[in-house]
């Protein structure tokens, strides 16, 4: 999952020259606060059912006294699996598009791997974990005929979720 970006300051009247600055938080290595008032998460680091709470100033650029604190509280609560996005179709042409497998947003950590099967059901492809680079090859690295091919995608959570779909090979 890619950083999110928020606005923290969308529902406050600031002055033309304002300055924005965290006094706490709990965990600094989980966001990134722009000059603009962004707040930037980066899921990457926290985890589902987490808690990130950032406290944070506001002042006038022009008169530093005249200052307002207020408290973010951010509920991690994503399942990263159900989110990712991938193509139905390998074209394996060259051109830097659709040329492997490639599951967005994969968590290479939380995958325990995949097993890709022709339509005979025969198991041609197995990788663990799956690194996002299958290009139509087999186990020994034999470019394989075109045609549908069925992965299964396991991935490592309470659930022991599994993402399953076909491809189209075409060459």
């Amino acid at each position: 999952m890619g950083a999110h970006e928020l606005s923290i300051i969308s529902n406050d009247y600031l002055p033309e020259i304002w300055n924005l600055s965290t006094i706490n938080t709990n965990h600094q290595d989980w966001f990134q606060l722009s000059p603009n008032g962004d707040l930037i998460l980066l899921p990457e680091n926290g985890n589902n059912g987490d808690v990130l709470t950032i406290d944070y100033v506001i002042c006038n650029g022009e008169c530093a006294q005249l200052c307002d604190t207020a408290n973010i509280t951010v509920h991690y609560a994503y399942n990263s699996h159900k989110d990712v996005i991938v193509s139905d179709v390998l074209t394996l042409n060259g051109d830097g598009k659709n040329d492997a497998l490639i599951f967005k947003d994969l968590n290479t950590t939380t995958n325990q791997g995949i097993q890709i099967f022709n339509r005979w059901g025969n198991l041609v492809f197995a990788q663990a974990p799956y690194q996002n680079n299958w290009k139509g090859i087999n186990s020994h690295g034999q470019d394989l005929p075109n045609g549908t091919y069925y992965y299964i995608l396991s991935i490592v959570d309470a659930e022991g979720d599994i993402i399953q779909g076909d491809v189209l090979l075409i060459r």
